[in-house]
């Protein structure tokens, strides 16, 4: 899977490992190829009086070929067409070859093979790694399948090939071993639940079972019987299925467990913020003094008995006779409330 993320410099550098590692001798061909065509170009370029530097001339033609045979490469690793940059790699080749040629003498044919070999066994060695990268991109191509199976079962044989191009499944054999291990999923699935579980079964399972998309044990498991080894494919089938339908239902029961310690907890602390505001709302109450107790009890027996005499009223009350007295001098006599009342 080409990986559309990478950097252009990355994936040029790639390229040219690519050209390596194909064939490690391309090196010394390039360098030997380079330094003739680069002596011959220089020497002509500064014969025709071009602008700038001779030297740069055999670099640019060089480096642009080089450059043009990476795109083509690259185009051939991301599916693309790679004519336009073939097309600019044969004319850069091409000038190279014509302007090496025109480097010897008129009639000397030694000469003019000498000059033209270098840079065409270059051009030769890196066209013919074209053609490897080529072959082996078609290699990825998927499978054909068969006519009859388009012809006989149309509506089927379509949903096998979106699931064999969303999945990236090359193999047609591969392919059918899936579509049956999709088929078994599909009838464990119904049983479990009904002829509607297409609206009982969790969402997740349905895209699966729709898109061919399949946990690691099953998909190697069909790719095993695709290729003659049949292995118990029921029993990564009914893991699998089992672990789909009853992995939400756990999931819900975890769920709503969190969310009743999560409730608990909430309530827990809203009663112990309720607590603490209503005790800092509530006033403190102060204590009734001794004192005041004693007062309220000398006025009351003064009030309801008159008959007693100080020193009874003290004694009854834990006071003093003076106390007594001061307390009889504060409180209303007859004449004075007939006299507040009148």
């Amino acid at each position: 899977m080409t990986d559309t993320t990478a950097s252009p410099r990355h994936g040029r550098m790639s390229a040219i490992r690519g050209l390596l590692r194909d064939n490690p001798l391309l090196v010394g061909v390039a360098g030997i190829g380079f330094a003739v065509s680069f002596q011959t170009i220089a020497r002509l370029a500064a014969q025709q009086h071009m602008p700038g530097y001779p030297v740069l001339y055999p670099i640019l033609i060089d480096i642009g070929f080089l450059a043009a045979i990476v795109e083509a490469r690259k185009a051939i690793d991301d599916g693309r067409s790679d004519l336009a940059p073939r097309l600019l790699a044969w004319v850069l080749a091409a000038l190279t070859i014509y302007v090496n040629a025109h480097g010897s003498p008129s009639g000397d044919w030694l000469g003019l093979t000498l000059h033209v070999a270098a840079p065409a066994l270059w051009i030769a060695f890196l066209e013919l790694s074209r053609w490897r990268q080529v072959r082996r991109a078609r290699t990825q191509k998927p499978d054909r399948i068969p006519l009859a199976r388009w012809v006989f079962t149309p509506v089927g044989t379509f949903g096998m090939k979106k699931r064999m191009i969303v999945n990236r499944v090359y193999s047609y054999p591969v392919a059918v071993a899936r579509e049956d291990a999709l088929m078994l999923a599909r009838d464990l699935v119904r049983a479990e639940a009904g002829s509607r579980w297409r609206k009982e079964v969790p969402a997740l399972l349905r895209h699966h079972l729709s898109t061919g998309t399949l946990p690691e044990p099953v998909s190697q498991a069909a790719s095993m019987a695709a290729f003659g080894t049949m292995p118990a494919m029921a029993e990564p089938v009914s893991e699998w299925i089992t672990d789909a339908l009853t992995e939400p239902t756990r999931a819900a029961v975890r769920v709503r467990a969190e969310k009743r310690v999560i409730e608990a907890s909430a309530a827990a602390s809203e009663q112990a913020a309720t607590e603490a505001a209503q005790t800092r709302q509530t006033p403190r109450q102060k204590p009734v003094s001794n004192r005041i107790v004693r007062a309220q009890k000398v006025r009351r027996l003064l009030a309801d008995s008159p008959e007693l005499t100080r020193e009874e009223v003290a004694r009854k009350a834990g006071v003093s006779v003076s106390t007594v007295d001061r307390i009889k001098k504060d409180m209303p006599t007859p004449l004075r409330r007939r006299m507040a009342e009148g």
